[in-house]
C-alpha cells in the first residue's frame, strides 16, 4: 500500500496525506514494540487487518482505473465493504477493550513506550471506522447517483 501510494500519488487522491502518515507512524512505532516486546498483539493484528487492503485497491482503485464497471464492480464493493467491516470496524471495540484491560501487562514497559503504545495503538481503529464511514458515504452517494 506505501509503495503503491509512493509511486502513484493520483491512487488515494485527497486521503493520500492521511494514509501516507499512517504508514509512517506504523513502520517508526512497530519495530520498537517488537524490540521492546510490548504490545505485540497490537501489532499482529493491524498487519492482519491488511489483508482487506486488497479489497480496497481493488474496488476503490484497480477496476476504476481500467474502467471495469457492471457486475464486477458491485460484486467487489460488496466484497469491500463486507471484509472491512469484519476485519477493521468490528474488532474496533475489542481493541479498546483490550488496551483497557491489559494495564496490568504493561507495568514492566518503559514509560515512554507505555505512553507512545497508550497514544498509537488507538489511532488505527479509529481511522477504520473513520475510512469505513467514508466507504460506506460514497457507496451512498453511487446509489442515490443511479436513482436520479
Amino acid at each position: 500500500d506505501c509503495i503503491i501510494m509512493s509511486l502513484d500519488s493520483e491512487v488515494y487522491g485527497t486521503e493520500g496525506p492521511l494514509l501516507m502518515m499512517h504508514h509512517i507512524l506504523s513502520l517508526l512505532i512497530w519495530p520498537v514494540s517488537f524490540l521492546q516486546k510490548a504490545g505485540l498483539f497490537y501489532v499482529i493484528y493491524f498487519l492482519a487487518a491488511e489483508w482487506s487492503t486488497l479489497t480496497v485497491n481493488m474496488a476503490g482503485f484497480f477496476l476504476p482505473k481500467h474502467g471495469i464497471g457492471g457486475l464486477p464492480y458491485k460484486l467487489s464493493g460488496v466484497l469491500l465493504l463486507l471484509v472491512f467491516f469484519v476485519a477493521r470496524v468490528l474488532p474496533a471495540p475489542m481493541i479498546f477493550w483490550s488496551l483497557w484491560a491489559s494495564q496490568q501487562h504493561w507495568q514492566d514497559v518503559n514509560t515512554l513506550v507505555w505512553v507512545t503504545a497508550m497514544a498509537t495503538i488507538p489511532i488505527p481503529p479509529l481511522l477504520f471506522l473513520y475510512w469505513f464511514a467514508r466507504i460506506v458515504a460514497r457507496v451512498v452517494d453511487g446509489v442515490r447517483q443511479k436513482s436520479d
